[in-house]
């Protein structure tokens, strides 16, 4: 249920201010009652009705239930289906529906973010997959490219984007047109494909096919805010969901599978920052090592990078396939990873935190570059801490913005503003000015072994993660004493 609340917004308002006002949730849930019974005198039957809730207003899509943090830098949402026709068990397990025939529709509205923070998402994922052949897996691998901070379309205002998840052109055209004539601006639409040729739907003509079904949980980001209070708000709202089924009039136009976006700019990092980069480095080492507190560098890493890719995804829906990131996932899946975004991280597994090891992480301040939206460091644990809460720490670029000129002069290398550095151990030593972060035996005792991932979400003039071939990824010094 959306409740009205009092909010005087002045003219200079965010979006997400304006989403809370009591007429835009009334504007809201007038447009998706008006719009569903104009498709229902088509002959659309709704399956099930639903809502986008925030992490912490359902504990579940995230299982922060069960204490997964991953990146706490964004606010995670899904879609939780009331009594779904099939499969109302599982659907209230993980928000996901394991029942779809392939003329169905999954029709939001939704008020995005964008104003507020670095990266904002919608996609579906396919979460599990069960085969005739009695093969189960996990593949939790994202259907099409996600609807975007940089490719989603809403009205004039910015506060409601009308999203249409389905197979079927046909049905897409059939709820624009539906939504237009009740007095939404058709330039809000916003088409999500989930392909017949890729996602496996129940198949009326064959009740065998009713256990073989893919099950489909829907995801949205929305990463790196610039207020807490904008956080707060936006985890508040309630955004209204409808599974629907349409009639055979209605069908016939089934989508293909949506290529990858070309991430490709022909701008490459190292062209003109490899020269302030590996001075950095080197600056670095002779800091922590000339500091007389006994560190020495024991290991120096550059982190590899990758990008979902559509055979990639082929690999994890075909079963039994090994990570494609083995530095960035321990589980034989695609890991709900997203095409908007690159991981990096080792390709080998590092030796124990120990007791007296200083990591330092040098990268590229890609969003003061345009290059992407968002990037962070994630270190973890591996195996029972993986990506526990109290067992994750993330620092994204904004924090370490400065600190690479507490090592280099900028007026000799002007390129180090574009730098940073990091450092992260049981002590801070004092060199660090505060860029640095000083973690505890209870979230990383001496026998675990740690596990780093880089991010880069969005690059805003390709609308889709940076290319690997263009990013320089972040280096990671081990010292020890």
């Amino acid at each position: 249920p959306l409740v009205l609340t009092a909010c005087a917004v002045g003219a200079g308002a965010t979006t997400v201010q304006r989403c809370a006002e009591a007429s835009t949730k009334l504007r809201l849930a007038g447009l998706i009652t008006k719009g569903f019974a104009a498709l229902k005198r088509q002959g659309f039957e709704r399956r099930a009705g639903g809502a986008w809730f925030a992490q912490g207003t359902t504990g579940a899509f995230t299982g922060s239930a069960s204490g997964f943090s991953f990146n706490k830098d964004t606010a995670y949402t899904g879609i939780v289906f009331e009594n779904p026709d099939h499969d109302a068990d599982d659907s209230r397990v993980l928000q996901v529906v394991s029942i779809f025939e392939a003329n169905f529709a999954v029709v939001s509205l939704v008020c995005p973010p964008t104003d507020s923070v670095a990266y904002y998402g919608l996609a579906a994922y396919i979460n599990t997959r069960n085969t005739p052949h009695g093969n189960f897996s996990t593949p939790l691998v994202e259907v099409s490219d996600p609807i975007n901070s940089v490719t989603i379309n809403t009205t004039a205002d910015g506060t409601l984007a009308l999203v249409v998840m389905t197979a079927d052109r046909k049905i897409y055209d059939a709820v624009v047109d539906a939504f237009e004539a009740v007095g939404l601006d058709r330039s809000a639409a916003n088409l999500y494909p989930i392909p017949s040729s890729l996602v496996n739907f129940y198949n009326q003509s064959s009740p065998s096919s009713f256990g073989h079904v893919d099950s489909l949980l829907f995801a949205g980001r929305a990463t790196q805010w610039a207020s807490d209070d904008a956080r707060a708000t936006y985890e508040s709202l309630v955004f209204p969901a409808l599974l629907m089924t349409a009639p055979a009039h209605a069908t016939g136009d089934m989508l293909p599978i949506a290529p990858v976006r070309d991430a490709a700019t022909g701008v490459f990092e190292q062209d003109s920052l490899l020269a302030a980069y590996d001075a950095l480095i080197a600056a670095v080492r002779a800091a922590v090592e000339g500091a007389g507190q006994g560190y020495v560098l024991q290991s120096q890493d550059a982190f590899a990078v990758d990008r979902l890719n559509q055979t990639q995804k082929d690999k994890c829906l075909a079963g039994g396939y090994q990570p494609i990131y083995p530095y960035t996932t321990g589980f034989d899946s695609c890991d709900l990873l997203t095409t908007d975004s690159i991981y990096a991280g080792l390709l080998f597994t590092p030796p124990p935190f120990g007791s007296d090891s200083l990591y330092v992480a040098v990268g590229v301040d890609h969003k003061q570059l345009k290059h992407a939206n968002y990037t962070s460091l994630m270190l973890t644990g591996r195996d029972a801490l993986y990506e526990q809460d109290n067992h994750t720490v993330v620092i994204n670029t904004l924090q370490a913005r400065g600190s690479a000129e507490v090592f280099l002069d900028t007026a000799a290398v002007p390129e180090a503003s574009d730098l940073w550095t990091f450092g992260f151990g049981r002590e801070c030593p004092a060199l660090f000015e505060g860029f640095c972060y000083a973690y505890t035996e209870d979230q990383f005792p001496a026998d675990a072994v740690p596990f780093w991932a880089e991010r880069a979400y969005l690059q805003p003039a390709t609308a889709t993660a940076p290319d690997p071939p263009e990013y320089m990824a972040i280096t990671l010094l081990t010292f020890t004493r």
